[in-house]
């Protein structure tokens, strides 16, 4: 790992705890992976149920995004942060319902599609009153 990597998962990790307390999230713990995302996306966050800590992968090419779309890159991921207790909750009765591993699949997909039905008019809203990352 080189050492301008190590800097600029350490500046948007810093970015990041910037927004996240911006956004209500103070309390959480935000982790910026040095291993890149492996889906076609811009970044990714998983939430560790009970433990408010926030794991955001980015795509390989992140440093050549506009610094607008990583404002709005990174809010998008936060609000999943915001939503993860109702989302695990969803998750869980799916999860305590006696459903064939197929109906389960399907549950858990219409629950994951929803949420990104919720997440992005809430982030596209929000993130334009947010600030952006330092230019580097």
């Amino acid at each position: 790992m080189t050492r301008s990597h190590m800097r600029q998962v350490r500046l948007v990790r810093e970015y990041a705890e910037q927004l996240a307390s911006l956004m209500g999230l103070a309390d959480w713990t935000i982790e910026v992976c040095h291993e890149p995302t492996d889906v076609d996306t811009y970044a990714e966050i998983e939430c560790v149920y009970g433990q408010r800590l926030a794991k955001i992968s980015l795509n390989p090419n992140w440093t050549a995004y506009s610094r607008e779309t990583q404002r709005d890159t990174l809010v998008h991921e936060l609000v999943h942060a915001l939503l993860a207790p109702f989302s695990q909750m969803a998750y869980d009765v799916v999860d305590a319902l006696t459903l064939n591993e197929g109906a389960q699949c399907v549950a858990k997909a219409a629950l994951a599609g929803s949420e990104e039905w919720v997440v992005d008019p809430i982030s596209i809203a929000w993130a334009p009153y947010l600030p952006l990352p330092e230019e580097q």
